[in-house]
């Protein structure tokens, strides 16, 4: 005890921008090396290689819900393997939506530690606290759901990151990501994780880090620049609903000025990010059109159903959907509309009205993104049964993907969400019930 633990964080395709915030704030906190691997596999033969050298470890996984359901027999291996051949040396910790939606059912599935929402506070001091005094270290750190000898524990929730005290990537590694500007979600919608992950408060990054994200990037060679957001157009905003029009513009102004002179591009409002209809007029078209290199925008539409669009929680109409899509194309952009289809509670008439609303989208120019419900842990709707694509709805998707005017990983997704509420049913994924099988024992740090 008393010394640093060596650090493997598993990365993934899906969790690269998550991993690299993580990397960034280890780094920063020097609680010891970490290394970066590919998969399980490489981690279980990185971790035993350090502990035959005399090292403890810490493996962190984070996991998505598609990861856990996909790979559950794995994720059990490699747990199981890990105990066998390196004991106490080794301390595997889950983190990320899944983990933070479904931590009983996660260290059920043979994890030690679940960090609980954000890490990059929690994590540096879960791992310091490990090295210096084991697991009874580990239960004075906030953020935590943790197996203390069958005794599941949770330490408390730890209070939200200042988004300026972190870097969205260790550009020191040569590692880089989109820029995170803003976290946290004031909707709170009922099939979202994001609201349970990291609250029901927007907090945005101030734009000289930005600008300092965006310097290191383009000293580095990169030349186009993206952001992180759950609405694009919500930048600076201090309460639901609010729009700050004025603030985006200002930031989008200065991140272009700083790549201009390195011949970069912004790209706002595409992928990985979107935008709420009700924040689009066509003054905010205009800001996007003026400083963005992308033709295109995704608008996150979800239904076209008023009722159904009430049932989520959503805080927008059909209507406003329209009036977005309108204005986007009378300034030259093209809209990219994502809708989820199979619903809990969706009737008939519910997807006529999203398809009514879907083809005039298509007919204006724009494209539909089509997504099947799935009903994820730690969110209201997670003991819903997953989507399904009836069979008369599914000609009618067909039909938008031959003209051009549909795309999406639907099919996927209905197997999948199949899937996940296969494994809510057997109780491999227990979500907000496994809450009831936690004792709440705050910690001190």
């Amino acid at each position: 005890m008393g010394t640093h633990p060596i650090v493997v964080l598993v990365e993934e395709r899906d969790t690269r921008y998550s991993i690299n915030a993580l990397v960034a704030a280890l780094d920063e906190s020097s609680v010891g090396k970490t290394m970066i691997v590919g998969g399980l596999g490489e981690a279980l033969e990185a971790a035993r290689r350090s502990v035959e050298k005399g090292h403890r470890v810490v493996v962190g996984v984070s996991l998505m819900t598609e990861h856990f359901v996909q790979r559950y027999d794995e994720i059990r291996g490699f747990a199981s393997d890990a105990k066998r051949l390196m004991g106490d040396s080794v301390l595997l910790v889950a983190g990320g939506p899944h983990a933070t939606g479904d931590p009983v059912g996660t260290l059920k599935a043979g994890f030690d530690v679940v960090v609980v929402g954000e890490g990059e506070e929690t994590l540096p001091l879960l791992i310091e606290a490990w090295g210096d005094e084991g697991v009874e270290g580990v239960l004075e750190v906030r953020g935590l759901v943790v197996d203390a000898g069958g005794e599941l524990v949770y330490t408390g929730r730890r209070r939200p990151i200042r988004l300026d005290d972190y870097w969205s990537f260790p550009w020191w590694r040569g590692r880089f990501s989109p820029v995170e500007v803003t976290r946290g979600c004031y909707w709170g919608c009922r099939y979202c994780e994001t609201w349970f992950i990291h609250g029901g408060r927007e907090r945005h990054r101030s734009i000289e880090s930005i600008l300092e994200h965006v310097k290191v990037m383009m000293e580095a060679g990169l030349r186009d620049v993206r952001f992180i957001t759950p609405n694009s157009l919500g930048y600076g905003a201090s309460r639901r609903g609010e729009r700050r029009l004025d603030l985006v513009e200002e930031m989008l102004s200065r991140v272009k000025s700083l790549v201009d002179g390195y011949g970069g591009r912004v790209f706002f409002g595409s992928f990985p990010s979107e935008v709420r209809p009700e924040y689009v007029d066509r003054e905010a078209a205009r800001v996007i059109r003026r400083y963005a290199a992308n033709r295109r925008v995704i608008v996150g539409a979800q239904s076209g159903s008023e009722r159904i669009l009430k049932l989520l929680n959503r805080g927008h109409t059909p209507e406003d959907v329209v009036n977005a899509v309108d204005a986007l194309v009378e300034e030259g952009l093209r809209p990219e509309v994502d809708f989820i289809f199979g619903l809990p509670g969706e009737e008939r008439e519910d997807i006529e009205a999203s398809l009514k609303l879907a083809e005039y989208i298509v007919r204006r120019g724009g494209r539909v993104h089509a997504h099947t419900f799935m009903p994820l842990p730690g969110t209201p709707l997670e003991s819903a049964p997953g989507g399904r694509i009836p069979g008369w709805l599914r000609k009618r998707l067909y039909r938008l993907i031959g003209v051009g005017g549909l795309y999406g990983q639907w099919e996927k997704q209905e197997r999948l969400a199949a899937r996940i509420h296969e494994f809510y049913e057997k109780g491999l994924i227990l979500g907000l019930r496994g809450w009831r099988l936690v004792k709440h024992r705050p910690g001190g740090v």
